[in-house]
């Protein structure tokens, strides 16, 4: 083989490679978000949307495991260059991540009883971790 056909070889293992770990960090994030997401209705677990390259902008109505479905659907077919937007659009959903009430911050952490430190900050909190793991796993 030559020079430029290693090259190339070595390009298209690497794209592979970096679609693989795109896609295992982002199933163990969007997994873990939905997961932590607490449930009173089910309506915000529900609510998760994942797109590539665009970034979702409506509510949708669909049960949690309908969210998972169809977000790791979407995961699925990502590449190594795709944004993946993993988006919760519910008005209530920054209150229960945050803590936010209409006086202000709840200073005592966020505002559910069932996930006090939110469920995005603490899923990308582990986001640098995933990826390395993720990475060891293509080797």
């Amino acid at each position: 083989m030559s020079f430029a056909g290693d090259i190339h070889k070595f390009n298209v293992k690497a794209q592979g490679n970096t679609s693989k770990v795109l896609r295992g960090t982002a199933l163990a994030m969007f997994g873990q978000v939905v997961q932590r997401t607490p449930v009173d209705t089910g309506r915000l677990r529900g609510n998760w949307q994942v797109e590539l390259n665009n970034i979702p902008r409506s509510t949708v109505k669909q049960t949690p495991s309908g969210a998972i479905s169809q977000g790791n659907a979407e995961i699925n077919r990502s590449k190594a260059n795709d944004a993946i937007y993993i988006i919760n659009n519910l008005p209530y959903a920054r209150v229960v991540e945050y803590g936010l009430y209409p006086d202000g911050p709840n200073t005592a952490g966020g505002y559910s009883r069932q996930s006090p430190q939110g469920m995005v900050r603490v899923t990308v909190a582990e986001f640098r971790r995933e990826v390395e793991k993720q990475a060891r796993s293509v080797k």
